[in-house]
């Protein structure tokens, strides 16, 4: 059986929701003294509202994906070009300057 939520690690997870993922909260977590899984932490990211991607900003890609009248996978596909873009500085400039 899971241990239930305590009030400071929603506080935790609320504060950090937008700028980490769950992995780094899960880190953040265990330095404040409690244990939680990156999946766990995910999941009640999810419960929340909040998107686990913070590329998103807590926006998820449906909730985007219907103000631009476009599918889900689409938005999708945007995020993790834009995430390559980011770690590939080459494929960066070549998509800013086209």
């Amino acid at each position: 059986m899971n241990p239930k939520w305590t009030d400071e690690e929603l506080g935790i997870i609320e504060a950090k929701a937008e700028l980490y993922t769950p992995k780094q909260i899960a880190s953040i977590l265990k330095r404040h003294g409690y244990f939680r899984t990156p999946i766990a932490i995910a999941t009640k990211l999810w419960a929340l509202g909040y998107s686990t991607s913070p590329f998103l900003d807590n926006y998820s890609s449906a909730e985007i994906a219907r103000v631009l009248c476009v599918h889900s996978t689409t938005v999708s596909g945007w995020v993790r070009l834009f995430q390559f873009a980011i770690s590939n500085s080459q494929f960066a400039i070549f998509f800013l300057i086209s």
